[in-house]
């Protein structure tokens, strides 16, 4: 949904600090834009700026993230968020959420090619004011598990919170989250291979002990 009661909210989102798995996260506000459109020349242009600066040694940017809101209708305490879209350190778009979060509103899931990641796929998460290193268990339901649930359960319903990933992370025991889409990004700089190899292992043991399939 896009029209002249909702904004655009358009952030940088990064890390701080030199070491994996687990660093600190920040989401800056780069502007408030009226159309979708001049959203993304303001991404490209600040894009471009950075192109020509030094990156800083102890931060590095996983992307960007840019929220569609709604304005003069709220939920109580906040803006209805209408849709999500999240962009590569470069600007290219990774991903869409497009599932409002006002009431009544039925994610029906996605398509197979619009899903970004896939078990087994390492991957930088946001998650309350960390980013953290985790492997891809499960993938947002498609259109054609939705279908059948429907078909199934009458009354089965979905909504904006289910558009998400099962990811595990490297802490103790049955370790697990789910991450909504625009929160999770490709890592934002090298992942060692003890590293890689430690996050396997933890997919393989939450496969093993804990019950979740492999695909």
């Amino acid at each position: 949904m896009n029209n002249q009661n909702n904004i655009f909210v358009l952030q940088v989102v990064s890390a701080k600090g030199w070491r994996y798995p687990c660093r600190q996260g920040q989401s800056s506000l780069l502007g408030y834009y009226s159309t979708l459109a001049k959203a993304q020349v303001a991404l490209q242009a600040y894009v471009g700026t950075l192109a020509n600066n030094e990156p800083c040694r102890d931060e590095s940017i996983l992307g960007y993230q840019l929220f569609e809101r709604s304005v003069d209708r709220d939920r109580g305490c906040c803006s209805y968020v209408i849709s999500v879209r999240s962009y590569t350190p470069d600007g290219t778009l990774l991903d869409e959420s497009l599932t409002s979060n006002e009431d009544g509103v039925e994610f029906t899931g996605r398509e197979p090619g619009d899903i970004r990641f896939h078990q087994g796929d390492i991957v930088e998460v946001l998650h309350r004011g960390y980013a953290e290193l985790a492997i891809v268990q499960g993938t947002p339901p498609v259109k054609a598990h939705w279908a059948a649930m429907k078909q199934e359960y009458a009354d089965w319903f979905m909504d904006d919170t289910d558009d998400c990933y099962l990811v595990f992370s490297l802490s103790e025991g049955a370790t697990h989250r789910h991450s909504q889409c625009y929160d999770v990004f490709p890592p934002s700089k090298p992942v060692s291979k003890v590293l890689e190899a430690r996050l396997r292992d933890k997919l393989t043991e939450m496969q093993t002990h804990f019950g979740y399939h492999q695909h």
